[in-house]
């Protein structure tokens, strides 16, 4: 993490061949002004929420415990990046966990996934496989 105040002098750094930011639309105003201006690679992700990264020494469960909390609480869409030697496992749990959770109103007891945060988010089983 760096300061706003860090951006130009890192983006500009020679060293520094590509940029990405997960953050607000301000600061990634100033991040591609600047990756621009130096011909650097850009990925921004605007409003949205870090990626969650799983590395082959996770404990698993508790990783699939977190993503299920931590993914959907924002009723949006989600970054996902995981090492490919638990990929295949982590996505099969993940599958799994996802399928337990119950659309519906918020306000009803029973329901463990409020309604997306945008028409345009939402995936149907069919859309999704």
């Amino acid at each position: 993490m760096i300061e706003a105040a860090q951006v130009q002098q890192v983006i500009e750094d020679p060293r520094i061949h590509a940029v990405t930011l997960t953050g607000s639309e301000p600061a990634g105003r100033q991040v591609a002004a600047t990756a621009g201006a130096y011909l650097k690679k850009l990925v921004l992700e605007l409003g949205g929420s870090d990626a969650f990264i799983v590395l082959d020494d996770a404990d698993l469960d508790a990783s699939i415990s977190t993503a299920i909390t931590s993914r959907f609480s924002n009723a949006g869409p989600s970054c996902f990046i995981i090492v490919d030697t638990i990929a295949e496992d982590f996505i099969n749990r993940f599958k799994a966990a996802v399928e337990t959770l119950r659309p519906g109103d918020p306000l009803d007891e029973k329901t463990s996934l409020a309604p997306m945060a945008r028409i345009n988010t939402r995936r149907t089983p069919s859309a999704s496989q």
